[in-house]
């Protein structure tokens, strides 16, 4: 937290938080707004399958476009550099293949998230 690079709000991986601590806040939040009498709008993305297909170039070009830091998309590119994948059916492996689309599966980036807005 000490070089502000993720915020108060994150929760998962977090020391502490978790998914469901993240839901609670979440429910508070939403309550609370709806006890206010605000309206509130919720949309449920999810990122799943966006992640798995896309060519990492067309990925990393798109958060450039968006103004992502590029030390930032410097480090994803080198995250997601130079991966590899093999298969292994009752103990017997696969070569190694190069992996050049998606991201790895777990990841943060292969989860689905909430936005909602309070309108006052």
């Amino acid at each position: 937290m000490e070089n502000k690079l993720i915020k108060e709000t994150q929760h998962g991986f977090m020391p502490g938080k978790s998914c469901a601590t993240n839901l609670v806040l979440f429910l508070d939040k939403v309550t609370k707004a709806v006890d206010e009498g605000k309206s509130v709008d919720i949309f449920y993305l999810d990122f799943a399958k966006a992640f798995d297909k896309i060519p990492r170039q067309r990925l990393l070009k798109k958060l450039r476009e968006k103004g992502i830091n590029r030390d930032i998309v410097k480090w994803i590119e080198n995250w997601l550099t130079d991966r590899t994948q093999k298969v292994i059916v009752n103990g017997e492996g696969s070569g190694d293949c190069d992996v050049s689309s998606g991201v790895p599966q777990g990841t943060v980036c292969t989860g689905a998230n909430a936005v909602f807005c309070v309108h006052r």
